[in-house]
Order: structure tokens, then sequence, then C-alpha cells
């Protein structure tokens, strides 16, 4: 199993204190477009896609995992969001509302790797899932939510 071995830049902003895997075990699976939020009880949510196997594919849904002791556990990843046939990502991050009170972008892609490019997209789509209490549910996902004629990302 690989190690995270992240590479910051020297004299940068920023240092790292730890560095570590965590969720262990399993399937090899891509994990990516990740958000944090820290709530004001010092719960920390963490949002992520998660495709079913190490490549990028159009079966990725939205994980959700929580820590209550600062980072140094964390729950076991919970499906969030899904649609079949789409990459689906956490688009912007979490909103924290008030207390507790979240609202977090999400979004879907359709991916295609014959096309050209970085980003060879065909499809795409953007909306928002909101919690009252902290994570611990959620609303079904909001109307489309298209500021621009093509994508449309907070």
């Amino acid at each position: 199993m690989a190690h995270p071995s992240p590479r910051l830049e020297a004299g940068g902003p920023l240092e790292l204190l730890d560095a570590r895997l965590l969720f262990q075990g399993g399937a090899p699976r891509r994990r990516n477009c990740a958000t944090i939020v820290r709530l004001a009880s010092d719960r920390l949510l963490l949002a992520f896609a998660q495709t079913r196997g190490p490549g990028l594919a159009n079966d990725a849904a939205v994980m959700l995992s929580a820590s209550d002791d600062g980072g140094a556990t964390w729950s076991e990843p919970d499906p969030l969001y899904a649609t079949p046939g789409w990459f689906s990502m956490p688009m912007g991050g979490f909103a924290p509302i008030a207390d507790d009170r979240l609202l977090l972008m999400i979004g879907r892609i359709q991916v295609d790797p014959s096309l050209p490019g970085t980003e060879p997209i065909t499809g795409w789509w953007q909306g928002s899932v909101a919690s009252p209490d902290g994570g611990t549910t959620w609303s079904e996902s909001s109307p489309e939510l298209r500021l621009f004629p093509h994508w449309t990302e907070m």
C-alpha cells in the first residue's frame, strides 16, 4: 500500500505536520476533489469524489467522512450524492451558513477520454445539498444552478 508523500515548496507558507492514509484497505479507488470544513462544534467534515476503481470513470460518488478528534481518526466514508453514468463530485466546497448549518455545492460531469485536452468533458451539472445539523442529515439535491451557458462552477 502506498504511503502519502506530499511535496511542499521549500520556504512556502505551508508546513507539513503529518501525512497518513485516512481510509485503508479495500479495493483501490480514485479519490479526489476534496473539501473540508470545521464546524462550530469543532467537528471536521470531509467530502470528496470516489470512483469504484482506480481510474477516471463516470461512476464517482460524493463521499462524506467526519472526525470528532481534530483529524486523528475519521469515520468510514458514506455516500452522499451520486448519479449513475456521471462523475459526481464536490464542486465549490462547503459553505457554512450558521451554527452547524451547511450548504455543499455538488456537481457532476461526464468524462470522455477520447476527447483531446486536459478536461475531456461532454456534460456537466451543478446544484447543492443542505444540512441543518452538522452533516448528520442532508436534503435532496437542489435544482440545477446554471449561471453560464456552458460550465458553471462555484
